[in-house]
C-alpha cells in the first residue's frame, strides 16, 4: 500500500499509553501462527512488537523511501496503519476473509491519506491479541 498523498498530523488516539490504529489482514497462517497483511509484507506475529524493516518483502529491503501516488512526494517506509477501522469483516475476491486488527504503534515517520482514510506510517507496531479487541472493531471473533 502506498499513500495517495501526505497530510498534516491528525489527532491520534491512545490506549494504555500507546497510539492505536487498525491494520487489515487477508488471512492467517496456521503453521506459523501469523497474520497475512492485506498488501505487501511478510506474515506478522500477534502480540509482539515488530520493526517494519524485518517484515518487508525481500525485493524492497534496500529501499528506504517510497513515493506518494499523487504529487510524487517521498516518505519513509513503514507499517501503514489506519486511524479508524476500515471495514467490517468481509469476504473478498476468491473467498479471502479480510478483517481489521487493532494495533499499537510507535516511531511515526509520515501522515497521509489512502483513499478516504487517514493513515500513519510507523516503524514499530504490535498486533493486539484477539481478547484485547471487541466486536465493534470489525474482527472475526473465531480466528
Amino acid at each position: 500500500m502506498c499513500l495517495d498523498k501526505l497530510s498534516e498530523k491528525p489527532i491520534l488516539k491512545k490506549e494504555h499509553g500507546y497510539y492505536i490504529g487498525w491494520k487489515v489482514y487477508k488471512g492467517y497462517d496456521d503453521k506459523r501462527k501469523k497474520l497475512i497483511p492485506e498488501w505487501q509484507g511478510k506474515p506478522q506475529p500477534i502480540g509482539t512488537w515488530m520493526h517494519e524493516k524485518r517484515y518487508r518483502y525481500d525485493k524492497s529491503k534496500t529501499k528506504e523511501r517510497i513515493m506518494t501516488i499523487i504529487g510524487n512526494k517521498y516518505y519513509p517506509r513503514g507499517f501503514h496503519i489506519f486511524l479508524e477501522p476500515r471495514l467490517n469483516t468481509s469476504i473478498g475476491k476468491r473467498g479471502i476473509i479480510y478483517s481489521n486488527r487493532k494495533v499499537y504503534f510507535d516511531d511515526i515517520v509520515a501522515y497521509g491519506m489512502q483513499g478516504l482514510w487517514s493513515v500513519i506510517v510507523a516503524k514499530k507496531m504490535k498486533i493486539l491479541n484477539q481478547r484485547n479487541q471487541s466486536k465493534k472493531d470489525g474482527v472475526k471473533q473465531n480466528e
